[in-house]
């Protein structure tokens, strides 16, 4: 298993080379597979339900660049302002 800082610089690798919503969640899936951590679990919690409580501040402002950038997703911009707005959960 990876150490936490480890896994977190994958994390933010697989942000950073991610060209769409669709490739990011793709990226992420296949690492749970083979690397499961809570911070990767964090992540495709937040990707799937919008809630941010696994995120550190490091990955929510990455999250945040990031999702803004996929102006063709309406679901990575619903969650980039999740982000900035402090909106760490959807309601039930």
């Amino acid at each position: 298993m990876d150490s936490d800082d480890e896994t977190r610089r994958r994390l933010l690798e697989l942000l950073d080379a991610a060209h769409s919503f669709d490739e990011l969640e793709r990226s992420f899936r296949a690492r749970i597979g083979t690397v499961p951590s809570p911070l990767l679990e964090g992540a495709l919690r937040f990707i799937d339900a919008g809630d941010a409580s696994g995120l550190d501040p490091e990955l929510e402002e990455r999250f945040a660049q990031v999702l803004s950038r996929f102006v063709e997703s309406r679901r990575a911009l619903e969650l980039a302002g999740k982000l900035e707005a402090g909106d760490s959960a959807e309601p039930a």
